[in-house]
């Protein structure tokens, strides 16, 4: 018996790959155009003696449906350092945390601030996913809370941090956007 030519065998390969993703997209559920919100919260105020603030966020859907949901939350972040200084003797940091209500804390990820004292700093955003059992006939609601906390002395100054949240969910089992589908974010 002879063996494969490289050419043919190349082809089998690429025939195998492909008909596994035709596979894989044929199973797949589909999923309805996401239907997204925003919130603008009052900004925070952090300083040395005041390094966190905790914030609990609401994200609720309903539809005249009895399809299930899921989506995801981001939180984007834009710093600001009120100072009367020039110049920084170190530059700060904001460690910021994403969690369920019933999660323990964990590392968080960290942003150093990009501007010196007195500037805006670069805007970055956190996101986390959510679904599980939630049926929108019922009105699904997600709990997200987030914690930022200023990292390094910035002595008398102010960190301001203006946040939005953003929000999409969109229904499982289906191409198409149900009757009456909104979604809603809010703090408690």
């Amino acid at each position: 018996m002879s063996p494969t030519p490289p050419r043919l065998r190349h082809w089998a390969v690429r025939l195998t790959l492909l008909v596994a993703c035709i596979g894989t997209v044929a199973t797949s559920k589909p999923y309805s155009p996401p239907v997204t919100s925003e919130y603008q919260g009052e900004t925070l105020r952090l300083t040395t003696t005041a390094r966190t603030a905790t914030r609990h966020i609401i994200v609720r859907a309903s539809a005249d449906s009895d399809l299930d949901a899921g989506g995801n939350v981001s939180v984007q972040f834009t710093p600001r350092w009120l100072s009367t200084r020039t110049e920084a003797t170190n530059t700060p940091e904001l460690r910021v945390r994403m969690r369920y209500p019933e999660e323990p804390l964990t590392e968080g990820t960290t942003y150093r601030f990009d501007a010196p004292p007195g500037g805006q700093g670069s805007a970055f955003s956190r996101g986390e996913s959510f679904g599980g059992d939630c049926n929108l006939d019922d009105t699904c609601e997600w709990n997200v809370l987030f914690d930022i906390e200023l990292l390094g002395d910035i002595g008398e100054d102010v960190m301001e941090v203006d946040w939005k949240v953003t929000a999409s969910v969109e229904a499982w089992d289906t191409d198409e956007t149900p009757d009456d589908f909104a979604v809603h974010i809010s703090e408690p």
